[in-house]
C-alpha cells in the first residue's frame, strides 16, 4: 500500500499523485491529451463541412 495515497499496488517511489516521486508521470495526463485531441479534430471538421455546405448554398443561390 501506498504511504502517499493510501492506494494498493505500487509504493510512494512509484506513486504518480501529488506528493509521489512519479508525480505526473502517470498514463493518465495522455489519455486526457489523446481525448482532447481527437474533440479538437473532430470540431476542426465539423467547421471545414459546415464552410463547404455553406459555399454550395451560396453557389446553388446564383
Amino acid at each position: 500500500k501506498c504511504v502517499n495515497c493510501g492506494k494498493t499496488g505500487h509504493t510512494k517511489e512509484t506513486c504518480w499523485c501529488k506528493g509521489g516521486d512519479k508525480e505526473g508521470e502517470g498514463p493518465s495526463s495522455k489519455k486526457h491529451f489523446k481525448r482532447d485531441k481527437a474533440k479538437l479534430v473532430q470540431e476542426v471538421l465539423m467547421e471545414e463541412e459546415d464552410e463547404n455546405i455553406m459555399e454550395d448554398v451560396a453557389y446553388m443561390a446564383n
